[in-house]
């Protein structure tokens, strides 16, 4: 959607072509939740998915939750419902041979020996890594239970960005680990006592998933589209 070339502009001319149009569709959170989104996210995106809802003939996505949504965006619009299909997601690391073994030197020897909770993603306001910084503020900390956040720094988050730099516990029971590879992922799951998922709202939400398929139990948000994914777990 932040490409120059507009779906608006795009779309009519391939169906004036006879060309049929699916499009997979991650969420529309930018729409149901614009607070979470960056600004010109939010913008562009409103051309983008207004352009597939007139044109599109088929709307795939993971979850039925973000196909409900879509639906119900339609009809708010006085738009004709289209036809819809979920396809879900997996979760199986790629295997590649000269990954194996990988895991960063600095991620084992931060963490040996440490109990932690572990948060995977993007730090941004809508993952809400905040409120699990203040629980470990408050009690958890002094229990000698650490929290890793691994994930780059995203989008309207320079202030909580300071704060982690400057926290008097980073680099001792806070970790912030960046750009890590697929092993280490694969090993900081593994190795969590809990992974945490306080997300305010997702389009999937992939981390639930990786964490079950490793056995490591999870809190999360209570949330529609986990509860989907989630199921019994």
């Amino acid at each position: 959607w932040n490409t120059r070339l507009r779906r608006s502009y795009l779309l009519p001319k391939l169906k004036d072509n006879g060309v049929k149009i699916a499009v997979f569709i991650h969420d529309v959170l930018s729409i149901t939740h614009p607070q979470y989104s960056h600004q010109n996210t939010a913008f562009f995106f409103m051309d983008y998915i207004g352009a597939y809802m007139i044109y599109a003939d088929l709307i795939i996505t993971s979850t039925e939750t973000t196909l409900e949504a879509i639906n119900k965006l339609t009809l708010d619009l006085g738009l004709k419902e289209k036809k819809g299909a979920v396809v879900t997601f997996g979760s199986d690391f790629k295997k590649d041979e000269r990954e194996e073994g990988a895991v960063s030197p600095y991620v084992i020897n931060k963490l040996k020996r440490k109990k932690y909770a572990l948060i995977v993603g993007t730090i941004e306001p809508r993952k809400n890594h905040a409120v699990a910084l203040r629980a470990f503020e408050k009690k958890l900390f002094s229990r000698d239970i650490s929290l890793v956040f691994a994930g780059r720094f995203g989008w309207n988050i320079e202030e909580f960005k300071k704060e982690i730099e400057n926290h008097p516990q980073l680099n001792k029971k806070l970790i912030h680990i960046s750009g890590a590879n697929d092993a280490t992922i694969d090993y900081l799951y593994k190795n969590a006592y809990v992974t945490l998922f306080p997300t305010f709202n997702e389009g999937f939400g992939l981390p639930l998933i990786e964490s079950i398929e490793r056995g490591t139990p999870m809190i999360a948000s209570n949330c529609q589209v986990l509860r989907e994914i989630g199921k019994d777990f």
